[in-house]
Parts: C-alpha cells; sequence; structure tokens
C-alpha cells in the first residue's frame, strides 16, 4: 500500500499524485539511488478477545496480519504492506519495489529473503543494484541465474572465508538494524495491534501509521542553511 499524507490541495489530486506529490517533496530525501531496507513483523488483529471465547465455549486464538515494511537508511517508510500473518516474507518483495519510484543502490534484507526470486525482483527494479541478504546456513553455489549466482555466490565464499560476523560488518548487512527500528518506533508510538475489523481497513489504519511516523521524523530534523 502507498503512503501519502493530505496536502493542501488533495480534493483535486488523484491518491497516486499526492503519493507522487509527498515523495518528491519529502524533506531530508536526497536525489541519489537510496539503501532499501525491507522486514517485516505481526501486529495482533482486536477481537471480543479471550473473555467472550471462554464464555461461548469456542477456542480461543490469537489473529495476526504482517505488516511489511521497506525504510531507507534514515528509518524513513517508503513501502508498506499489510497481509495475512502465513504470507512468506520473500513474497511481498515486488510489492514493496513497485512502491518506490527511484533507483535503489543496496537491498538490505535477512537471511528469510535468501531466494532466487528477491535477487531477480530487485534487479528487475534496479539493475546492477547491490543485493545485501545473508545467505543460509546450509547455502549452496548456484548456476541457475547470472543474477543470483553473481552476488549470491560472492557472498556464500566471503562467509565462508572471513565468518558470517564479519562478513556483516564489511557488507553494511547491519543497516537492517534501520528495520527493525522502524518497526520500534511503529510498535511503541503506533502500537501493536490493529483496531479496524475490515481488511481494507486494516490496510489504511498501517498505512496511517506510517505516515504518521514519517511525519514525526521530518519533524525532528534539523534545517541547515549557510549563513556570512
Amino acid at each position: 500500500m502507498d503512503l501519502y499524507l493530505p496536502c493542501p490541495d488533495h480534493t483535486t489530486m488523484s491518491r497516486r499524485n499526492r503519493t507522487a506529490h509527498i515523495r518528491r517533496h519529502a524533506r531530508g530525501l536526497s536525489d541519489g539511488p537510496l539503501n532499501f531496507i525491507v522486514d517485516s513483523t505481526g501486529l495482533k488483529i482486536c477481537g471480543q478477545g479471550e473473555w467472550h471465547s471462554k464464555k461461548h465455549g469456542e477456542r480461543w486464538r490469537k489473529r495476526w496480519k504482517k505488516l511489511h515494511l521497506g525504510v531507507d537508511e534514515n528509518g524513513r517508510i517508503l513501502a508498506s504492506k499489510v497481509t495475512d500473518g502465513y504470507e512468506h516474507d520473500p513474497s511481498q518483495v515486488p510489492n514493496l519495489l513497485a512502491q518506490v519510484d527511484r533507483e535503489i543502490d543496496r537491498f538490505v534484507g535477512d537471511r528469510i529473503y535468501d531466494q532466487e526470486a528477491v535477487y531477480e525482483a530487485v534487479d528487475h527494479h534496479s539493475q546492477g543494484a547491490e543485493v545485501i541478504i545473508p545467505p543460509k546456513k546450509d547455502a549452496l553455489l548456484s548456476n541457475n541465474s547470472i543474477i543470483v549466482s553473481s552476488q549470491r555466490n560472492c557472498h556464500i565464499a566471503e562467509v565462508q572465508s572471513k565468518g558470517r560476523s564479519e562478513w556483516k560488518r564489511q557488507s553494511g548487512y547491519y543497516l537492517q538494524s534501520h528495520a527493525e527500528n522502524a518497526f520500534y518506533r511503529y510498535k511503541r508510538i503506533i502500537g501493536g495491534r490493529l483496531r479496524a475489523r475490515n481488511e481494507n481497513a486494516q490496510k489504511q489504519e498501517a498505512a496511517i501509521g506510517c505516515a504518521i511516523l514519517n511525519r514525526m521524523l521530518e519533524m525532528g530534523e534539523p534545517l541547515s542553511y549557510a549563513v556570512g
């Protein structure tokens, strides 16, 4: 789901145009290629809860949705998607990338994203972008795809020669902490649950929460200008 905030002429602009308007004028975004960091977290769905289930003799279980985010190196949320809890994280990468209208320099994700389809989706969006995903512990060298093997095989070789911790430090993988921090901010400020009952309303609720966090981030940034 695209993120947008109301702008002065929102009554005459389409939702897509409003999104583009905000992205073009978002303070703090540089003009060059960006780092795109992805991750997901679970959000509980509000309901009548355990008390209601026990009263009516029903089996109670927690219901969850997944919030998938793509952020830049400053923690600004560039893309979001709400899915059912069983959806696999790698399957949402093309949707998240489709919300980014700028070139990507580096794509960063944890090892759950270590799939050929993810590498190919990134290359399709931004050809030549560096993909920084730690290979799984039992990862094998691949020759199925030039796009995948040229980077992933290099990661596997470097992990074997340097060790996983050193590879993470040198590769820039620790940028992934910006996504973790975005989820921390979301759950501390917006909350760890979705209050809306309707699926579309839940998506809107999460998008509004992300837009609020972006606005707070922008308001906290210093404005610098030359003097004298």
